[in-house]
């Protein structure tokens, strides 16, 4: 697809924010026959799912996904070149709750860490194949803070010790499967290593004319010490974090086969903005924070190509346009599974303009009765 003709991706933060997935290994038929002939084949099945009788997908809700979905495609014209998931693809509690997680995924003898490693297996192997059965060519994705096990992260409990674990699977599923190369431009498609644990989940695409930069804002140190009033997990950026970020902007600037820039990340930065059934988490700082001042040195205003920073985690849509920098933030998307309707953006770029809209599927009407 040539950049000079118009193209689209989708935007949808917190398309799952719970944990859904084929616990059966696609053994249960009658979730199986929503889907195409292919769809065991990478699945992963829970050990003990069928010892307690519990999926945690049905036929109906593996329907609303593929139905859901289909919608997206169609509002992008038919064949967007990505969906973008500002965090949240799972639940991720697992571990506070460990007489569920052993009845689900345990094995004799199996740490906590082993359970959650298998879970995630689980849940984010399911998502990979829903996304492939309804014709997504790529997921980028960043990590939100279920993903690392949900805020907070109080010293000395499991959720505190894991948030390694659970980043090092986010970048086994989401990032190593999009094969970047070691560079881009000359910097590194991927953040270094050491410093703050950053690397898993950011990492720079680019798609066409444009450059998706997704960034990961959960800070992590080994959760020995207490980074911020969420415990062992900080939402900032290091000074060393933001350079590889402004390495990343400057290779955009200069890169004449990139016309825009997008960074993507879990939490907003300027507010206020809507929110529903959330912790309304933000980067510590906002506005002051160094990152937006740095991002601000790239907005249009400033002759620069970054024109959005999106993110999620408030389940209601807000666009906030920064006076500065010319920036628009857009957090949008929404919990499907515990709201009555959820949110996702098309964006369609052209060489002279770039449309964002905001669609709601209504999942009262859609699926009535039916409370997932």
């Amino acid at each position: 697809m040539s950049a000079s003709a118009p193209w689209s991706f989708v935007s949808a933060p917190d398309l799952f924010n719970m944990d859904v997935a084929d616990l059966s290994g696609g053994r249960d038929e009658a979730v199986a026959a929503a889907f195409g002939p292919d769809y065991a084949r990478d699945l992963i099945e829970a050990p003990g799912w069928e010892a307690i009788g519990l999926n945690a997908i049905t036929p109906t809700l593996a329907q609303a996904w593929m139905d859901q979905l289909a919608l997206m495609q169609a509002a992008a014209g038919g064949d967007p070149a990505a969906l973008l998931i500002a965090g949240d693809l799972i639940g991720g509690t697992w571990q506070r709750h460990p007489d569920r997680l052993e009845a689900m995924y345990g094995t004799p003898g199996a740490t906590i860490a082993d359970q959650v490693d298998l879970a995630l297996d689980i849940s984010y192997a399911w998502m990979t194949t829903l996304f492939r059965e309804a014709g997504f060519p790529q997921v980028i994705a960043a990590i939100g803070d279920h993903d690392v096990g949900d805020n907070d992260w109080p010293l000395g409990t499991t959720s505190a010790l894991n948030v390694n674990l659970m980043k090092r699977a986010f970048g086994e599923h989401w990032v190593d499967p999009l094969g970047l190369p070691a560079t881009w431009n000359g910097v590194p498609s991927r953040a270094p290593e050491g410093l703050g644990e950053y690397d898993e989940g950011s990492y720079v695409r680019q798609l066409n004319d444009t450059v998706i930069l997704s960034v990961d804002p959960f800070r992590y140190e080994g959760g020995a010490e207490a980074l911020g009033p969420e415990g062992a997990v900080a939402i900032d950026y290091t000074p060393e974090y933001l350079g590889w970020v402004r390495r990343v902007l400057d290779a955009a600037e200069a890169d004449p086969t990139v016309n825009h820039v997008f960074v993507q990340a879990h939490v907003p930065v300027l507010g206020p903005v809507n929110s529903r059934i959330s912790s309304e988490l933000m980067l510590e700082g906002g506005a002051d924070s160094a990152f937006w001042q740095l991002l601000q040195e790239y907005g249009t205003n400033a002759g620069g190509k970054l024109r959005a920073y999106l993110a999620g985690e408030v389940h209601a849509t807000t666009a906030i346009v920064d006076e500065v920098s010319g920036i628009a933030q857009i957090t949008h998307g929404a919990l499907t599974t515990t709201v009555d309707d959820t949110y996702f953006v098309a964006f369609e770029i052209a060489p002279d303009r770039i449309t964002a809209t905001d669609y709601r599927i209504d999942m009262e009407r859609s699926y009535p009765g039916e409370r997932f």
